[in-house]
């Protein structure tokens, strides 16, 4: 029976998606009794900063541990699609439908492209996707009370909530370099 490590980097990896909910939330949250610019706005901002930097972190381990992968194709469609997330949040990282849905397709694509990251790729991509479609039914069932903006709060802290937390967890299980190859089994495909 074989231990599985869970990666220092991975930890940092995930501290820094695990803000990302608890500082958007505590913005919306501060954002019905003050000023955007007396507050909420700064946590956002720095929600946003540990989004981009968790996804580039991850984006980093996941190219690490895939190197010498022969499926390149679904590599490279993986790396399109995460790039694209990766444009989203920096873009627009209140549009999380967006960031979601072009993450979730990429690590899908890398998890079905290397053996040596599947569980964490898939579980991160699944854990994505389940936050955008939690967030399309809750908006659509209109849970919460609208915003200014007339977005529903509760749907996207929510489904924020789930993506990060499933990359959280990914992310504590992705190994890179060496260590990646040593855990593959013995004649395994990367």
């Amino acid at each position: 029976m074989s231990q599985t490590r869970i990666s220092p980097l991975g930890m940092v990896t995930a501290i820094g998606w695990l803000a990302v909910p608890v500082l958007w939330g505590a913005a919306t949250v501060i954002d019905r009794s003050r000023r955007w610019e007396d507050g909420p706005l700064a946590l956002w901002l720095i929600g946003s900063l540990a989004l981009v930097g968790a996804a580039v972190v991850t984006l980093l381990m996941l190219i690490r541990a895939m190197s010498g992968v022969q499926r390149r194709g679904l590599v490279r469609a993986g790396h399109v699609f995460y790039a694209l997330g990766l444009v989203a949040t920096v873009v627009a990282a209140w549009a999380v439908q967006l960031w979601m849905a072009f993450f979730g397709v990429g690590l899908l694509l890398f998890g079905m492209a290397s053996r040596r990251v599947r569980w964490p790729a898939m579980a991160i991509g699944a854990g994505m996707l389940a936050g955008l479609a939690t967030q399309i039914v809750l908006t659509l069932a209109q849970v919460g009370t609208p915003d200014r903006y007339g977005d529903y709060p509760v749907a996207w802290t929510t489904a924020t909530i789930i993506a990060t937390g499933a990359a959280a967890t990914g992310s504590l299980f992705l190994r890179g370099g060496r260590e990646a190859i040593e855990t593959a089994p013995a004649g395994a495909v990367a």
